[in-house]
């Protein structure tokens, strides 16, 4: 609460309600371990309090080559519930180590990782695959 007092003496009060956002946003890969060239990284976030501003998924191969950032903003409350991040392009067959960082707009974060995720740019008939959910 804040009180302000002209010289006449008048005076006026306000209170100002604030709310500090100290929890990380929540979330899941819900991808496959296999992509191809038709897959996108799937998963979902929530945040209740500030609400989620960007994802950013981090894919690393793990024999040769560097990382690839790729990011989405979240525009508005709840766009980003269920989200989707193209692999890399073009696509490169290997193995990939990924990293999604959800960020509230506080700046809190949460860091999903899976591990051993294979891009296949050109599955044949017959090719695997790995069954969907949340890992």
């Amino acid at each position: 609460t804040g009180t302000a007092t002209d010289r006449a003496g008048n005076s006026s009060s306000t209170t100002v309600v604030v709310r500090v956002d100290t929890v990380s946003p929540t979330g899941t890969i819900t991808s496959p371990l296999i992509l191809d060239a038709s897959s996108d990284l799937t998963g979902t976030s929530a945040d209740t309090t500030s609400g989620v501003a960007t994802i950013t998924a981090t894919f690393t191969p793990t024999t040769f080559g560097s990382p690839t950032v790729t990011s989405i903003s979240c525009p508005s409350a709840g766009s980003c519930d269920n989200w989707r991040v193209p692999p890399p392009r073009p696509l490169i067959a290997s193995t990939y180590n990924i990293s999604v960082d959800i960020v509230d707009r506080a700046g809190n974060t949460r860091t999903l990782m899976q591990q051993n995720v294979t891009i296949n740019p050109n599955p044949g008939p017959g090719s695997p695959s790995a069954p969907s959910g949340a890992f």
